[in-house]
């Protein structure tokens, strides 16, 4: 391993209604492994929810090629909360609350390559 970043973020709402909170990391172009996970959760009632995940990425192909990906919606069972990439530039994910406070815990490893 290269290195590391890690960060924490965090959403809450008292309300029934959904309160997303969405970020982004930048980076000079990394081999990077990401992933995402539930650091903390406290119930407001017994309707109380919270889903994370990754929105997408930015990197460079082998070619020097700026290209894009999006995942699918964070409240989807197949959302994305680890991938990784050659050439990693950004990542972009997002918390969404209901009646809760969560914080998410997001990692960066750097390696020489990943696939």
């Amino acid at each position: 391993m290269d290195g590391m970043h890690s960060e924490t973020r965090w959403a809450y709402t008292t309300d029934s209604d959904n309160y997303s909170a969405s970020f982004q990391f930048e980076l000079p172009p990394t081999s990077t492994i990401a992933e995402i996970s539930l650091g903390g959760y406290y119930e407001f009632d017994d309707k109380a929810h919270v889903d994370i995940g990754f929105t997408g990425c930015s990197f460079l192909d082998n070619n020097g090629v700026t290209r894009t990906d999006s995942f699918p919606d964070i409240d989807r069972f197949d959302s994305t909360r680890v991938f990784s990439r050659n050439g990693l530039t950004s990542a972009s994910y997002q918390i969404r609350v209901s009646n809760c406070a969560a914080y998410s815990l997001v990692n960066f490893f750097y390696w020489p390559a990943v696939n």
